[in-house]
């Protein structure tokens, strides 16, 4: 930028000189030298060019400004396990309980009243005897002879016969007496056995046991 500046006041200089007249006594006695002229010009050239160098050397007024804003702190989550006890509630639910309260007796049972020998009567061996027991007819039905047995259900077996035809017809409330004729074993020792009445359905009820001792 300077040399052109330069250039450009060496060519208005010459030209300057050669737009003066050939005549210095035509010269008016208070006109300016050449030399004022020139240094005139060079002042007012060199104003221009420092100007011109100041504006093209200053710096823009709107150039940004990079700041560095700090960015917010990230926030890491940290796991903080959880643990949930469970604890077990226990459910109550009503559970209906049944109890075999009749209202009235069954159809077919009885109630012992008596019997001989009592169990653990001793006897010796072979002896004979009879077992005699007396019972009631604690049922609602009757006890007809035609459709009633008393018959052996188990134990030792110690008695001629397995079963026997009720004698006579027994209603509900009555007592009836029913005997065995038995003969003891041979050999000493505990001697045991149940007999019972059985309907002709075959349901068996109003069991009883004999239990001797053999010496």
């Amino acid at each position: 930028m300077k040399r052109n500046l330069w250039l450009v006041f060496l060519v208005f200089a010459v030209l300057l000189v050669g737009c003066l007249p050939n005549n210095p006594a035509a010269q008016s006695a208070d006109a300016p030298n050449i030399e004022t002229i020139v240094a005139a010009t060079y002042a007012a050239i060199s104003a221009q060019t420092k100007a011109a160098e100041a504006l093209f050397t200053s710096t823009p007024e709107n150039t940004p400004t990079s700041t560095n804003s700090p960015l917010p702190p990230t926030v890491t989550p940290t796991y903080t396990p959880t643990f949930v006890i469970y604890t077990a509630t226990p459910i109550f639910t009503n559970t209906p309980i049944y109890t075999n309260t009749p209202d009235r007796p069954a159809d077919y049972e009885c109630a012992l009243l008596s019997t001989s020998p009592s169990n653990g009567t001793v006897v010796g061996p072979k002896h004979g005897f009879d077992w005699i027991i007396k019972v009631n007819n604690s049922g609602n039905e009757k006890w007809y002879a035609a459709d009633v047995l008393w018959i052996y259900i188990s134990g030792d077996k110690f008695f001629p016969a397995r079963e026997y035809n009720l004698w006579k017809d027994v209603p509900a409330g009555k007592n009836i007496e029913l005997g065995l004729d038995i003969e003891a074993p041979k050999q000493p020792g505990t001697y045991s056995m149940t007999w019972g009445l059985k309907r002709d359905t075959g349901d068996i009820f109003c069991r009883q046991t004999l239990k001797i001792i053999v010496k």
